[in-house]
């Protein structure tokens, strides 16, 4: 999951991942940035979704 998430990404056209804030055991969270009228900040939370039923029993 995080290869496809580096500082310096863009993603949703515009708006180009800063850093990693943090992370958990659902996903991590990244500051975004994009200068369009203005530096504008939000933050992505990129959710990890298990892809078998034995990792979710891992879980």
């Amino acid at each position: 999951m995080e290869t496809m998430y580096q500082p310096g990404s863009v993603v949703f056209e515009d708006w180009v991942i800063q850093r990693k804030i943090g992370s958990g055991g659902y996903g991590i969270v990244y500051e975004l940035k994009r200068d369009y009228y203005g530096e504008y900040h939000a933050a992505l939370k990129v959710i990890a979704i298990s892809r078998s039923d034995s990792e979710v029993e891992n879980l």
